[in-house]
């Protein structure tokens, strides 16, 4: 898994998740992910710094900093394509 890409989610509320786990612990069995929201999903109130909206496919997701997690490796399925 690749640090910064873009998996589809398993995740009802967030379609997308970024992987922003560093690939020097590739053998952990989680990885360390940031959900993608619909830009119209009620969100807390945090700097936009913190919450920049991102363009996939046509449609607007916020990074939702303030839900960092992990989720098991073996959920996270196949990466978006990059352009």
């Amino acid at each position: 898994m690749a640090h910064f890409e873009i998996y589809p989610s398993p995740l009802a509320h967030a379609p997308y998740l970024v992987d922003i786990q560093s690939n020097l612990l590739e053998p952990l069995t989680t990885r360390v992910v940031i959900p993608l929201k619909p830009v119209n999903t009620p969100q807390i109130r945090i700097p936009s710094r913190l919450a920049p909206v991102i363009e996939i496919r046509s449609q607007s997701f916020i990074l939702s900093t303030a839900a960092i997690a992990t989720d098991m490796a073996v959920e996270i399925k196949s990466p978006l394509p990059t352009a």
